[in-house]
């Protein structure tokens, strides 16, 4: 259930700022709560200037900043593959694969 607020936070509230015509330049990111943000802003560029995801990637990586307050190994989240597996679902169950109108 975590792992999907996550996404919803990360992906949905990139789609929601872009919805709202807002096109921010830094993306902050406190702790990795909205990390998905990140793929999400790529996936944005990827379609605006037709170029490929690690281009997009790249590009937009810049413009992330990331802080945590809880900088020692238990407060990092480690994935198991078949959780991997789960997150990739639930992202082409969202269209992030997909032409977003929002981008």
């Amino acid at each position: 259930m975590r792992l999907k607020q996550e996404i919803i936070l990360g992906i949905g509230g990139w789609r929601l700022l872009r919805a709202l015509g807002l096109q921010p330049e830094v993306c902050h990111l406190n702790e990795g709560h909205a990390a998905f943000a990140v793929l999400e802003r790529a996936h944005c560029y990827m379609e605006e200037n037709k170029k490929p995801f690690d281009l997009a990637l790249a590009v937009t990586r810049a413009g992330n900043i990331f802080t945590t307050h809880t900088a020692v190994a238990a407060g990092f989240d480690r994935l198991t593959r078949n959780l991997s597996g789960s997150i990739l679902t639930i992202m082409r169950r969202m269209n992030f694969a997909s032409r977003l109108t929002n981008c």
